[in-house]
């Protein structure tokens, strides 16, 4: 299957700065490798306030996994390390930027992944502590010399700033996040693109740890994943498959960005889930213990056979394809799988972290629509297993239910049908999560909501 990795730079929103301080310090840089130690190979936006020579810049930009601005004071400054650049051949990796004052550093807050400054040389014009912070993102790395040793820290996450790891937020399928910052947008904080260069999520954004994974097609015989740093956009990596129109992305299509490592699925049939290193994009182990795609009729649909989709709870990951459920560790191995004999489909895997439980919808496969506006299969079942072993706990009858997400919530399990497109009608079931006894169903339609 051919791949080809590709990058692109994010454009970055730079603010003027007032003209203050002449004259170009001359400092020593800090040592390389610390640095990248410092950062974990992530790729990002690497700023040198200060920079004379380009030396730096261009050794930070070999390699091509940072985007480096060198501010400069003078003009002579400003000459030597573009000159240094070009003979790297790292032009438009890094580049250099003339200003008069970095006591306020002309950036937006939080877009800084690396940040280089020595107080020493820069003496009273040096940008004090509190702006530094404010420029860095979060686990953003400042290295400072001061009284000529060099320093590292590192910005904290934000305690009131949630993540979306998944497609439902959490394996108990119910979209809530926890988020306190979020506030009415003010400004375009970066632009990524236009569509035709991947840049539309068709299976919506995964973030975590600052890292933003998300899959599109671009167009009809290709499929880019692309995962990019939140804070400012910077592209880690971007692998495009081609796909004949077959296993594309679709908004059910298995995505989780966990603790650093993405789970999907990249092959277009009888394919594993495979664990994707969320900082280089390579894929370094293959589920084959776990479920398998099926053969696939295009845009999402598929013969019968096997359909796939996961959820992550509690360091495993809980996988439906075709009548199996799987439960598989982190590391590749299986802790039980059940067959439900009888059944072809089996779908939205949703999570009682209380009961220890796991629900299944399960449908004919031609009733399976995955590839629909929504996701949605028309039930006929919603089955309860035990999520240590795996035994059947229950199995609750539906008729021909259109079921577009299950959500577990303080000893329920909700049955939720969504208003696509054309349809007038909606509903919502709740099962006892113990038994499957049904206690009660609300019908409406749009109109009576709006």
């Amino acid at each position: 299957m051919p791949n080809l990795c590709i990058r692109w730079l994010a454009a970055l929103a730079l603010v003027a700065a007032p003209s203050i301080l002449q004259g170009q310090p001359d400092g020593a840089s800090p040592d390389l490798d610390k640095l990248r130690e410092a950062t974990g190979g992530r790729t990002g936006l690497a700023v040198h306030v200060g920079t004379s020579d380009g030396k730096l810049e261009s050794a930070l930009a070999q390699g091509g996994r940072m985007l480096v601005h060198g501010l400069a004071l003078d003009t002579k400054a400003v000459a030597a390390a573009r000159q240094t650049i070009a003979t790297a051949n790292v032009d438009g990796l890094a580049t250099v930027q003339q200003v008069n004052d970095v006591s306020r550093l002309p950036y937006a807050d939080g877009l800084v992944n690396v940040l280089i400054v020595d107080l020493d040389a820069l003496g009273d014009g040096a940008p004090a502590e509190t702006d530094r912070m404010r420029v860095l993102a979060p686990r953003g790395v400042a290295f400072v010399r001061s009284d000529g040793t060099w320093k590292t820290s590192v910005k904290p996450s934000r305690s009131d700033v949630d993540e979306w790891p998944q497609y439902w937020y959490n394996a108990t399928g119910n979209p809530i996040s926890r988020d306190k910052a979020v506030a009415p947008p003010t400004g375009v904080r970066w632009i990524g693109g236009i569509h035709s260069e991947a840049t539309t999520p068709q299976n919506g954004h995964r973030i975590r740890d600052g890292l933003l994974a998300y899959e599109s097609t671009p167009d009809k015989d290709r499929s880019v994943m692309v995962c990019r740093d939140a804070y400012n956009g910077i592209v880690q990596w971007a692998v495009v498959r081609e796909h004949r129109d077959a296993y594309r992305a679709f908004k059910g299509k298995p995505l989780l960005n966990i603790d650093g490592r993405i789970f999907t699925v990249i092959e277009e049939e009888n394919a594993p889930l495979v664990e994707i290193d969320a900082k280089t994009g390579d894929v370094i182990r293959r589920f084959e213990e776990g479920g398998r795609t099926a053969k696939s009729q295009g845009r999402g649909r598929f013969d019968p056979g096997t359909v796939t989709n996961v959820v992550h709870h509690d360091g495993k990951l809980i996988q439906t394809a075709g009548n199996t459920v799987y439960v598989l560790k982190l590391d590749g191995s299986l802790v039980w799988k059940k067959t439900l004999e009888g059944q072809e489909a089996l779908d939205f895997p949703t999570v009682d972290p209380e009961g220890g439980r796991v629900f299944v919808a399960s449908a004919p496969m031609e009733r399976w629509k995955r590839g629909a506006r929504n996701p949605q299969v028309e039930a006929d079942a919603i089955f309860a297993l035990d999520l240590k072993a795996g035994r059947e706990l229950w199995k609750s009858p539906l008729k021909e239910k259109l079921v577009t997400q299950i959500i577990y919530d303080k000893g329920g399990v909700y049955l939720y049908e969504a208003m696509p497109i054309g349809h007038d009608e909606f509903s919502m079931k709740r099962l006892d999560a113990a038994t499957g006894e049904c206690l009660w169903t609300y019908e409406g339609s749009k109109q009576e909501i709006g």
